[in-house]
């Protein structure tokens, strides 16, 4: 995925702004333009300085997106499009307004610099447009404008019919699981979340469980960890959400299996008005090893019951499956029970071999 954000400020603040975002592990990158048509030569001037400050932090193994958001007209665009074309741009993104098709076409017909846009566009049929004639080399379809994740399937579709690369506008999950989900769909755009200032923000801020990238790269999970505190003892772990049909109806249940979640098991059930499983985990506190056996004594209906926990593969990540044996003793130690098991986030506990 791309860092996009870069607006147009003093040069030295964005390229401490750049420089971040290549420490963080970023490998391409989109920045904005200050200066449009009325300010004439000395604007495209300046816009060129903005593009070199840039350049000059994240080199030139990396990729840079360039957007005018609709600022400048087709005059404009090339006279400006020759000075950029040395700064090895992957797009140049919105140049003119929306309805001026014949515009793009005509700057991306250069061959100059490639010509991306689409996030003002609201229909198939528009896409088809744009496609027809050859109009951009990167479409950038928004899937709040186009009517959600359907539409969205059927231009990612279209688009590969073309041979033109999808890359959706504003990240959001949504848009990332039609990226994930398409192989014309090579990237994914990521706002940086920061104070609001024009809207594409306020997603982050409306909904929780948005991926965070690490070293550009995002990771869709079937379920997203969240906080849970204990409610006897206030301590706080991780814990994965379930909801699925029960004998009695839906029970939704918190589960966690991390390594440094402390603890393994199911912790809260919302049966019976919600109860807490065994003071908070039905596998006490404390960080497990792979290979490692532990013994828990509990009961069952009046009945004394011990159970032998073995850890055979553990994952490194949260989001990791976890396999175990699990051995049952009844009172007298006679053995009622050997199984392998595999637990996941957000779905059951499955047998794996029955001993």
């Amino acid at each position: 995925m791309y860092a996009s954000k870069l607006y147009s400020q003093p040069i030295k603040d964005l390229q401490i702004e750049a420089e971040k975002y290549l420490n963080e592990g970023f490998k391409m990158f989109k920045m904005r333009f200050g200066w449009g048509p009325k300010d004439g030569a000395e604007g495209i001037k300046k816009n060129v300085e903005l593009v070199n400050a840039v350049r000059e932090v994240v080199g030139y193994e990396t990729d840079l997106m360039l957007e005018a958001y609709m600022g400048w007209d087709l005059e404009y665009s090339k006279k400006i499009i020759p000075e950029l074309i040395k700064f090895k741009p992957k797009w140049l993104e919105e140049p003119v307004i929306p309805d001026d098709i014949p515009g793009y076409a005509e700057l991306n017909a250069m061959g100059d610099v490639p010509i991306a846009g689409g996030e003002h566009e609201f229909s198939y049929l528009g896409f088809k447009h744009l496609l027809e004639l050859k109009a951009v080399s990167f479409i950038q379809y928004d899937a709040n404008r186009v009517g959600g994740i359907t539409p969205g399937h059927k231009i990612n579709t279209l688009a590969e019919k073309y041979g033109v690369p999808v890359i959706p506008h504003a990240g959001q999950m949504h848009n990332y699981h039609l990226t994930m989900a398409h192989n014309n769909c090579p990237f994914s755009e990521f706002f940086p979340v920061h104070q609001v200032e024009i809207g594409n923000e306020l997603f982050y801020y409306l909904f929780k469980g948005e991926p965070e990238p690490k070293n550009g790269f995002i990771n869709l999970d079937d379920n997203t960890p969240e906080d849970w505190e204990h409610p006897n003892t206030g301590e706080k772990i991780k814990v994965y959400k379930r909801t699925r049909k029960g004998q009695s109806g839906l029970k939704t249940q918190l589960f966690t299996i991390t390594n440094d979640g402390q603890c393994i098991g199911r912790v809260w059930d919302s049966r019976r008005g919600g109860r807490v499983i065994k003071n908070g985990c039905k596998f006490p506190l404390g960080v497990w090893k792979e290979g490692e056996t532990r013994t828990f004594i509990g009961s069952s209906g009046g009945k004394s019951r011990k159970i032998e926990l073995k850890i055979l593969k553990l994952g490194k990540k949260q989001k990791d499956s976890v396999k175990f044996n699990w051995k049952l003793y009844d009172g007298s130690g006679k053995l009622m029970d050997n199984n392998d098991y595999t637990f996941s986030p957000g779905k059951a506990m499955s047998g794996l071999k029955d001993h």
